[in-house]
């Protein structure tokens, strides 16, 4: 999510559409869509509290949805994304290269050259066309894109 800031309240630091510039302390307060704040910690290895996090959050949302931005260094970006069964991202364009790990859950990922289905652990490259997610059931993924 562009935009994504980081609360300065008990010394956090701001985090602007550029990337992480200044990393968070201990622990993050990250904005979702509707204005809450996840707490989690600053490291990029505990995907599983952030993915427990945003799937509660995604339960809670109107849009059956929630993500954050885990990096952002030109050209790399990852994302978690998590989606409420029957949740989807509508088509849009592929980025240079890309793939697609699915944390929780079971997704469809759907394309012109045909649909694939992707449970927990399935790492996918995406293809080279527009495409699009569904979640079969509750889900939670990792998107990982190389931008031009």
């Amino acid at each position: 999510m562009d935009g994504e800031r980081l609360t300065r309240s008990a010394g956090y630091r701001f985090r602007g559409r550029r990337g992480p510039r200044m990393l968070p302390r201990d622990t993050a307060a990250v904005r979702i869509a509707d204005g809450r704040a996840l707490r989690h910690s600053g490291h990029m290895d505990d995907l599983n509290a952030l993915a427990d996090e945003h799937l509660a959050a995604a339960r809670a949302s109107a849009h059956g949805r929630s993500a954050h931005r885990l990096l952002h260094e030109e050209p790399l970006r990852q994302t978690v994304i998590a989606l409420t069964s029957g949740s989807a991202l509508d088509e849009h364009n592929a980025p240079a290269a890309a793939s697609l790990q699915v944390l929780r859950g079971r997704v469809r990922l759907t394309a012109a050259s045909g649909d694939v289905e992707l449970s927990a652990g399935a790492l996918q490259p995406i293809p080279q066309e527009r495409h699009g997610l569904l979640a079969l059931e509750d889900a939670v993924v990792l998107l990982t894109a190389v931008n031009d």
